[in-house]
């Protein structure tokens, strides 16, 4: 089983920072990412993976469901797909 990101909240992430009293380029310093990464995957342009979004939901200290859409990917028999809410803290 794995997690695939499908996409960031929009708007969630900015409001988040923006709470926080930083800039973009602060806080994507402060969880080890550069900021042109953070900026794309705000603006929809990438897809972060399962170790970035954790990394920006640590950062913002929520729970990866409430900025990113993801599935989990299972595999049974055959492979299927299945939309999940998982709890991160």
């Amino acid at each position: 089983m794995f997690v695939l990101i499908t996409k960031i909240k929009q708007g969630s992430v900015r409001l988040l920072i923006a709470k926080k009293g930083m800039s973009h380029r602060d806080f994507a310093k402060s969880i080890g990412i550069s900021h042109s990464y953070l900026s794309q995957l705000v603006n929809g342009k990438r897809k972060p993976s399962p170790s970035t979004a954790g990394k920006i939901a640590l950062g913002l200290n929520v729970d990866l469901s409430e900025i990113f859409l993801y599935k989990v990917v299972t595999k049974d028999n055959h492979r299927e797909v299945k939309e999940r809410s998982v709890e991160v803290r």
